[in-house]
C-alpha cells in the first residue's frame, strides 16, 4: 500500500527552526494542506504553517524538528489539531491521528459523501482524525460540494455533441486550472447504519 504523500527529504533531517521546512513540505504536498488537502491557491500561502505531527516529542527538540515529524498544514487544521494527541489508553483502542506519509488515510479510514460534502469514518482512527482537525467545518464541506458540482458539470458538457471549440477550450481550462486547485475527491462510500 502506497502512502498518499512522499517525503522528498530524509525523515531524519533536523531543522533548527521548524518553519524552515515549509517550502519542502509544500513541495511534498503539491502545495496543499496535508490534512484537508486545500490548495495554497485557494486559501493563500500565508495561511500555510508547519505542524509538528506528534507534539509529544516536544521534550526532545531534535526529534520534534525532524523532517519526519513535520507536515504542511493550513492555519485551520494546525490550529484545530494544536497539541492534541491521544492518550496511551486511546492509542491502544486504535484512536490516532492519521499520517498521510505513512498510510493512505483517504483510502481505508476516511470516505466522502459526495452529496453532502461531508467526510466520515467507521474506524476509531478516522473518527478521531476528522473530529480533531474539524474536517467537516462548513467551509470545507462547501468546498467539497462545489468541487463535486463543478466536476459533474464539466463531465456533462464533455458528453454533449456539437460543442463549439470555444466551449471545449473553456471546459479544458476549468479542468486544468480550477478543478486541479480544489480539494481532491476522496473515495466515496456509504455510511454504515
Amino acid at each position: 500500500m502506497n502512502a498518499r504523500l512522499v517525503r522528498k527529504r530524509s525523515e531524519l533531517h533536523i531543522y533548527s527552526d521548524h518553519r524552515d521546512a515549509l517550502d519542502t513540505l509544500l513541495s511534498e504536498t503539491g502545495d496543499r494542506c496535508a490534512y484537508s488537502m486545500q490548495h495554497v491557491m485557494q486559501i493563500g500561502r500565508t495561511t500555510m504553517e508547519v505542524d509538528h505531527f506528534n507534539p509529544t516529542r516536544l521534550a526532545n527538540k531534535n526529534r520534534n524538528n525532524a523532517h519526519g515529524n513535520l507536515l504542511c498544514a493550513s492555519r485551520h487544521c494546525n490550529g484545530r489539531k494544536s497539541n492534541k494527541w491521544p492518550s496511551a489508553a486511546l492509542l491502544r483502542k486504535g484512536v490516532r491521528l492519521l499520517n498521510p506519509y505513512k498510510e493512505r488515510d483517504y483510502d481505508r479510514h476516511i470516505f466522502e459523501d459526495l452529496e453532502t460534502g461531508e467526510v466520515y469514518s467507521d474506524s476509531p482512527a478516522g473518527k478521531w482524525h476528522i473530529r480533531q482537525l474539524c474536517l467537516n467545518d462548513p467551509f470545507l464541506v462547501e468546498a467539497r460540494k462545489d468541487r463535486t458540482l463543478l466536476a459533474r458539470a464539466v463531465k456533462q458538457v464533455k458528453l454533449l455533441d456539437n460543442i463549439e471549440p470555444a466551449v471545449i477550450d473553456l471546459v479544458k481550462m476549468v479542468e486544468r486550472v480550477v478543478l486541479r486547485k480544489t480539494i481532491p475527491a476522496i473515495k466515496a462510500g456509504k455510511r454504515k447504519k
